[in-house]
């Protein structure tokens, strides 16, 4: 009776444990079926080598709208191209940090502590939010919005760590790399230099064209207003879909 009851508390721990993992495990197995449905044929094979596809997948995420190009936009309006190389520089070399972490084995550790993982994104939400709020209620004339965002090398860098589009890139990009040792590894790191730094300056360009546009108060206002929108619901969307 005792060895009844303590297989039954065995598997009443295993089973909450099982629990704790699912939604990761899930969500792990969803992005490796995406991936082959979209890269395979149906014999198996793959007519495309894994790593194109896994630079559709971060061109994907660094040219579309999100936290980092939006910082940068609004840099560049302000300070032109050349103002923004820092923030560039910190953004790529935040997302080359983070991609160490995940080789030394973070991104293990994400799907064996969902809370984790979970944390990361609220506490980055909450932050993007702010963000976002701060944009939307500055003044036309203040210098708010500039001081609330992150800024330079080693700010944009940082905030990598707390923006959730940053980590979705670096362990969707993860999951989908091949075995391959160190070669593959080094491989990836080239992906996340050339792929952020074309779409930043895309994004940089953008911004130093709307710079004469943005000198009137008005033009401003509405623009910051747009911005902490964006933000805003790039907070609630990345925040939705980790959950």
């Amino acid at each position: 009776m005792a060895g009844q009851d303590r297989r039954h508390e065995f598997d009443h721990s295993a089973f909450h444990r099982q629990q704790s993992t699912g939604v990761t495990d899930r969500r792990d197995r969803r992005l490796r079926g995406a991936i082959r449905s979209r890269f395979e044929n149906a014999d198996g094979t793959s007519p495309v080598h894994p790593l194109i596809a896994i630079a559709g997948l971060v061109l994907v995420a660094a040219i579309t709208p999100g936290p980092n190009n939006l910082v940068v936009l609004r840099t560049a309006a302000r300070a032109g191209v050349a103002g923004t190389i820092p923030a560039i520089v910190g953004i790529v070399f935040g997302g080359l940090l983070m991609l160490a972490l995940a080789a030394a084995g973070l991104g293990a550790a994400f799907v064996a502590l969902p809370a984790l993982r979970g944390g990361i994104a609220v506490a980055g939400s909450i932050y993007l939010a702010w963000l976002g709020v701060a944009l939307m209620r500055a003044a036309p004339d203040a210098d708010t919005p500039a001081a609330a965002l992150p800024a330079g090398a080693l700010g944009l860098l940082g905030f990598q760590f707390l923006n959730p589009k940053s980590w979705a890139m670096v362990l969707t990009a993860t999951a989908a790399l091949p075995a391959g040792g160190f070669a593959s590894w080094l491989q990836l790191a080239a992906l996340f230099i050339a792929i952020p730094v074309a779409c930043l300056l895309l994004w940089s360009a953008f911004g130093a064209a709307m710079a004469a546009r943005l000198a009137d108060p008005r033009t401003r206002r509405r623009f910051d207003c747009a911005m902490g929108a964006l933000l805003l619901a790039s907070a609630l969307a990345l925040l939705a879909a980790e959950f």
